[in-house]
């Protein structure tokens, strides 16, 4: 398994090849509007899009499990707010 701490508003390219998606944790909640998109791609596709986490509304802690395989790869864009402290899990 593979993880990425991300603690800053940017998009990260995580995987540049098919993966599995396996947890996404909120390690510290992000304020004013603050959210995770996930897409399976290698840059941020609306068309590929996994999903958007409001890191605003989740207690610090929470894990998502996903277990997903993406086709493309893993592209993660936090943005909005004040940044959340996030770690990707993935193979």
């Amino acid at each position: 398994m593979q993880y990425a701490h991300i603690a800053a508003n940017e998009t990260q390219v995580l995987a540049f090849k098919p993966t599995v998606l396996t947890r996404v944790t909120v390690n510290k909640r992000g304020g004013g509007g603050n959210t995770l998109s996930v897409y399976d791609a290698l840059l941020a596709d609306p068309a590929r899009l996994v999903g958007v986490i409001d890191t605003t509304d989740t207690g610090s802690g929470l894990s998502l499990e996903y277990g997903i395989s993406l086709e493309v790869g893993l592209v993660v864009v936090l943005g909005g707010g004040t940044p959340a402290d996030i770690t990707v899990v993935y193979l």
